[in-house]
């Protein structure tokens, strides 16, 4: 690949760095997910430099800035905060746990600077609502990086924690202890190994796996006296021997709970950073707003194994690269805006849609996708004749029950399927020289 080139050997979320990588960027509209903004990349180019861009071309898309800007936490970075508040936009996302943040946290968490609220979320069956955690937020005034000049802005430090999310966290590391503690008792002391040299491999081991805060190994060296015999062969009462002391080395882990319990009471925290008005985004919307990005990664989904599949890519100019993602891009708007459609209309009448899953006809569903109720409408063909200068249309087929429902949902007037027949007048010296075809075609 040129070095201008977007293709470049770079990370691989696949787990192939033996392969060309391009990335590929989307802006979407919430809540229906429709994409706004994309934008394809250098392969081995960093997401935090584009965050900005990807703002300007979405307000420019948008002709407005009344918006709130939300991603992950790369795009956290200061300076883009700055200059996203700087041009007057608003903006949501987690803080990255580097820097200051960790201590910054533990410091909250310990003493908490204002009351907890609960926080909630809808749940997936009935639309009910659960308690998902708890947070606060702390307004702070930035100041903006050197490159920007003397600009502050008033931010929201946002922390919360997950219920769900403290006890994946707790059970994960409670099961990195157990099995670090497996790993070192599995270990045995070599046979010219000191006690010293035994316990500083074993608690290396516990060091490299992060846990030496919690972990620690005390080994301890017991001796006892062991005869040999002096002679070879089988001994007998009367062979001579002497007593030689020997010693055994064993080890012994210790948990420190106080510290494991302290670390765990930490778990589910995380930070998030807007400065978006009260008035605009509570405590509560940020939550559900932010929660809501997984309408991204679907996008995504679609891109590299869903019903846009761009991958296996073999074009290699530039132009080409970005004309066929530009062509997928407006495929998936029109398929997130079918998504969208469809479930709004169901959720107005809190109906469900069966039918569409192969095998299961019984099987309802309230959120169907765009791909089921495309296939729905497979095997529909229409009958095309051309009998002179007329073009004559004829649809075989009869709708269903299902494919009219999802016509009603989509708002799409089911006479353009009821038309016994469409003409159009073609050109007469086009006429007569095709002649006339008759023409079976599937839609």
């Amino acid at each position: 690949s040129a070095p201008e080139g977007v293709l470049a050997f770079g990370h691989s979320k696949d787990r192939r760095p033996d392969l060309l990588q391009f990335k590929q960027s989307l802006g979407t509209l919430d809540p229906c997910g429709v994409p706004l903004v994309t934008m394809t990349l250098k392969g081995n180019s960093a997401d935090d430099l584009h965050y900005f861009s990807a703002w300007q071309q979405m307000a420019e898309t948008l002709s407005h800035r009344d918006f709130i800007f939300i991603g992950d936490c790369k795009m956290g970075a200061l300076e883009t905060r700055a200059k996203i508040a700087q041009s007057g936009g608003g903006y949501l996302c987690p803080l990255p746990m580097t820097g200051h943040v960790p201590d910054q946290l533990d410091a909250w968490i310990n003493q908490l600077p204002t009351a907890l609220k609960d926080l909630y979320v809808k749940g997936k069956k009935g639309g009910e609502f659960r308690k998902m955690g708890q947070g606060f937020e702390v307004e702070k005034v930035m100041t903006g990086v050197k490159e920007l000049g003397a600009f502050e802005w008033p931010e929201r430090w946002i922390v919360v924690r997950s219920d769900r999310h403290a006890k994946k966290q707790q059970l994960g590391f409670l099961k990195q202890l157990e099995q670090v503690e497996i790993t070192v008792n599995a270990t045995r002391p070599q046979t010219t190994e000191s006690r010293a040299d035994w316990e500083r491999r074993l608690n290396k081991i516990i060091s490299e796996q992060g846990v030496s805060k919690f972990l620690t190994v005390q080994v301890q060296e017991t001796t006892h006296r062991q005869k040999h015999y002096l002679r070879p062969g089988r001994p007998t009462a009367q062979t001579p021997y002497r007593w030689e002391p020997e010693s055994e080395l064993s080890g012994r882990i210790e948990r420190h709970e106080a510290a494991i319990e302290a670390h765990q009471q930490g778990m589910g925290w995380r930070i998030y950073v807007s400065n978006a008005d009260p008035s605009q985004m509570t405590l509560q919307n940020s939550i559900e707003y932010y929660r809501d990005e997984y309408t991204v990664e679907r996008g995504f989904h679609r891109f590299k194994e869903g019903a846009l599949p761009i991958l296996p890519l073999f074009v290699r100019i530039n132009e080409r690269i970005k004309g066929l993602v530009f062509i997928f891009f407006l495929c998936l708007q029109v398929i997130t805006l079918i998504d969208f459609v469809a479930r709004r209309e169901l959720e107005k009448t809190g109906e469900k849609l069966a039918g569409l899953v192969p095998g299961n006809p019984k099987m309802a569903t309230a959120r169907p996708t765009a791909e089921r109720l495309l296939e729905a409408f497979k095997g529909i063909h229409l009958f095309i004749e051309k009998r002179g200068d007329m073009i004559i249309g004829n649809v075989v087929e009869k709708l269903s029950p299902l494919q009219e429902k999802i016509l009603s949902l989509l708002k799409i007037p089911k006479e353009i399927y009821d038309l016994s027949f469409i003409t159009t007048r073609v050109n007469d010296d086009h006429a007569r020289s095709e002649g006339n075809i008759d023409l079976a075609m599937a839609t």
